[in-house]
């Protein structure tokens, strides 16, 4: 607009002013100089030398102007598709951050306050295997292996740093749970003693948990409980010794 604006706000007006006073004074020293018997081609340099009519001009102009325009025009729509391809750009940028800010458990949804608590634990290992009755006399023994798991949850208000593991593990700290496995081979009676003692504990706490405050854990979280309260159990009993205590405290 800055371009043409002459040409749209009066500034064509003036233009054509100006080309007819030149056109009067170039007619004026024609009309002279064909009076006083000046050669034709002096006057041809003269009609020659007072430029096209306002006509022709204005049209010229209005061709320049327009053109000018549409470059304008095409420049500008070419910086708009740069500010919108950068806009996209940054927006892309974006979504993920907004995605890691929303976590996992979605906007706006909050996972129940679990208290942290202590998974406290011991097994004990027998090189035999032994014939009980039914009062729980031993009668004999045979060639095998024993492993006895017992886990105990405790909340961490709870927890009493001074009493010691096997205390906790016992009677007056919630409800303890005892799991006994007999077999021919070592590792696979000590693994399969600690998965099920392992999960018979976690499943007692979750239940009493839930029972008593209505908390749960969110899906997937006593799953991965009980593949580390096992793992940890499981190394213990590796160890030398007939009895091993372990420990994990869950926490988020």
């Amino acid at each position: 607009r800055e371009l043409c604006g002459g040409l749209f706000r009066g500034g064509s007006r003036a233009s054509e002013a100006h080309h007819l006073a030149r056109r009067q004074h170039s007619a004026k020293i024609i009309a002279f100089a064909a009076k006083n018997g000046a050669p034709a081609e002096a006057r041809g340099r003269v009609e020659q030398q007072q430029g096209p009519g306002p006509g022709l001009g204005l049209a010229r102009r209005v061709a320049s102007c327009a053109a000018a325009l549409s470059l304008s025009l095409a420049v500008a729509g070419h910086a708009t598709c740069q500010e919108e391809g950068v806009r996209d750009a940054l927006l892309q940028q974006q979504r993920p951050e907004q995605a890691r800010k929303v976590g996992l458990f979605g906007s706006g949804i909050e996972r129940d306050p679990i208290e942290p608590f202590t998974l406290y634990g011991d097994i004990v290992k027998k090189f035999f295997i032994e014939n009980l009755d039914e009062t729980g006399k031993i009668l004999s023994r045979r060639k095998g292996f024993t492993a006895t798991v017992c886990i105990n949850a405790v909340e961490q208000s709870a927890d009493t740093p001074g009493v010691g593991m096997l205390s906790k593990i016992g009677n007056g700290f919630g409800e303890p749970t005892c799991i006994e496995v007999i077999g021919q081979d070592f590792e696979r009676t000590c693994d399969k003693a600690c998965a099920r003692g392992c999960e018979e504990q976690i499943r007692a706490y979750l239940n009493r948990l839930e029972a008593e405050t209505g908390f749960k854990l969110e899906p997937g979280e006593p799953r991965r409980l009980l593949v580390s309260c096992s793992k940890r159990c499981f190394t213990e009993s590796q160890r030398p010794g007939a009895n091993r205590p372990f420990t994990l405290t869950w926490i988020r």
